[in-house]
Parts: structure tokens; C-alpha cells; sequence
């Protein structure tokens, strides 16, 4: 019997595609939501060297910033006509980037992962983690994105 041992310094190697991972997505929704919202342009905020993911970022800040425009114009116009407020374009494009989180991967690459089976002191998995940060982000920015843009742009 042959034993072969393989070493692994900095853990199990990710065999997922970063454009796969759940937590990979939450730091790409970040970027968008900054670049959407930040007027010194996208080559100041988005790091990356990847064609792919830079263009990834920019066409999701752009569709984020479109909504945004769009929400502000009906929001305008609902106060100006008195009509029931009807569900804005941004809180769509939010629930849409929310909802891409359900397709993404979680995997356990770390010994401290493996070990403690994925899950942190409180008992939540990577999934309910990143899931509750996606909710608290896209609940904020539904509610205050003038404001929060505000704040990126000072």
C-alpha cells in the first residue's frame, strides 16, 4: 500500500468558479452598488484584472444606477399625481441581484470549515450569513439610496 501525502498550505483548493460563489457575489454587489453610486468613476473602485468581472461590474452598477433614476423620476411624479406609490424600478433590480444569491455556491475550502462544518458561533451556515447581509443591504439601499449615494460621494 502506497500512502501519498499532499500538501495544502493554504487549505482544499476551490474547484467552484469564482463567478459560482456566494460569497465572491456579495463582494461584486458591494462594487456595483459603490461604482452605481460614486461619481470618480468605476477605475477607482473596481480592482480586478479580469476583463470579465470589470465589465460583470460596471453593467451591474449601470443597470443599479438606471433604476435608481428611474425610482427617483417615479417617485417625483407619484408625489406630483397623488397615486398610490407603485413599486419602483430599484427595488425590482435589488430583488433581482438578491435573488441571483440563490443560485450561488457555498463550499467549505478551509480546515476550520470542514471542522466546524460550515457554520459560525451563532449556528448560521455561509449561506444564511451571506443571505441575511444581502437582505440588510438591499432593504437599506431600497429605503435610502439618495441618501447612502449621498454619503459614498462625500
Amino acid at each position: 500500500v502506497k500512502v501519498v501525502f499532499k500538501r495544502l498550505p493554504h487549505g482544499r483548493v476551490n474547484t467552484t468558479p469564482c463567478s459560482q460563489r456566494g460569497w465572491v457575489f456579495l463582494e461584486r454587489f458591494v462594487t456595483m452598488v459603490k461604482v452605481a453610486m460614486d461619481t470618480s468613476g468605476a477605475d477607482q473602485v473596481i480592482l480586478s484584472n479580469s476583463p470579465q468581472v470589470v465589465e460583470e461590474i460596471r453593467a451591474g452598477a449601470d443597470k443599479l444606477k438606471q433604476a435608481a433614476a428611474a425610482s427617483t423620476m417615479t417617485a417625483r411624479s407619484e408625489l406630483a399625481d397623488s397615486c398610490a406609490p407603485l413599486e419602483l424600478e430599484l427595488e425590482q433590480v435589488l430583488a433581482e441581484f438578491q435573488h441571483q444569491l440563490k443560485d450561488k455556491h457555498f463550499s467549505a475550502v478551509s480546515t476550520d470549515c470542514i471542522i466546524k462544518d460550515v457554520v459560525v458561533d451563532d449556528g448560521a451556515n455561509d449561506f444564511e450569513v451571506v443571505s441575511g447581509l444581502m437582505e440588510q443591504l438591499v432593504e437599506t439601499l431600497s429605503k435610502s439610496w439618495a441618501l447612502e449615494s449621498k454619503k459614498a460621494r462625500s
